[in-house]
């Protein structure tokens, strides 16, 4: 799914820069091809009710009670930019996220997602991040901050995975990845888009340092924008379709 979103995102910037005929027919043909795949293999029908499949082997063989503590991941279909059935995917997400899973864990401080490379009863702080990026409820979405909140193992910072029955029993001291996954989900709670702001300020920085360097200036003369080579993907969109995340409350 990430990789048709990704394929997809190259179609736009060809169309809207490059204009290869070749690489935009082929790109296109990968995109359909994979999705085509996904449509007709990936989705399952198991206990009466369509899922998306973790893993499917081609013989038969289907993986459904299983997702990956990390992303990209079944949990994380809406982020990753892939135009998704919703009921499908909340199909999906109530089953991942119950105990038909082996790797979902519930214990006395937190309920998650874990993962086979870690100590079993271990719930990931990424998959905890993403299933409150995923939430529909307020509350569920409160609940997963709350959450990670308790998983700084005295540290203050987020770690790959915490015992879900001992707080002080964690993996990985420090996981860069599981801090930034909650300042989004922070962000994203609080209606606040950091992003944009960082962007606009990164644009600003590139804008100045371009327009004093010649070396990276277009072989027109200039006649495009200066930035042109550090800023071409900045306003290519792609097609999504999200969730529709609740109001933050004031």
């Amino acid at each position: 799914m990430y990789a048709v979103a990704a394929v997809e995102r190259a179609c736009e910037l060809n169309k809207a820069l490059w204009k290869d005929r070749d690489f935009g027919r082929t790109a296109a043909a990968l995109a359909e091809s994979m999705r085509e795949g996904i449509e007709q293999w990936g989705v399952v029908t198991v206990d009466g009710v369509k899922v998306y499949a973790y893993e499917v082997d081609g013989l038969g063989g289907q993986l459904t009670d299983f997702d990956d503590a990390n992303v990209p991941s079944l949990l994380s279909i809406p982020l990753l930019g892939y135009r998704f059935d919703p009921a499908i995917y909340q199909a999906t997400r109530a089953r991942i996220l119950s105990a038909k899973n082996p790797h979902f864990y519930k214990g006395q401080h937190l309920q998650g997602i874990g993962s086979p490379h870690t100590p079993a009863n271990s719930v990931w702080a990424l998959a905890i991040a993403v299933q409150g990026l995923t939430a529909q409820a307020a509350d569920e979405r409160a609940g997963m901050l709350r959450m990670l909140l308790k998983m700084q193992c005295g540290s203050g910072l987020m770690h790959e995975s915490v015992n879900a029955d001992n707080l002080s029993s964690c993996t990985r001291i420090w996981f860069g990845w599981a801090n930034s996954m909650l300042v989004a989900l922070i962000e994203s709670g609080m209606g606040i888009d950091c992003t944009s702001a960082g962007e606009r300020s990164r644009i600003e920085r590139i804008k100045e340092r371009e327009l004093h360097d010649e070396s990276v200036h277009p072989a027109n003369g200039g006649a495009d924008d200066p930035r042109y080579y550090a800023t071409s993907t900045a306003n290519i969109g792609f097609d999504r379709d999200t969730i529709q995340m609740p109001e933050p409350e004031i």
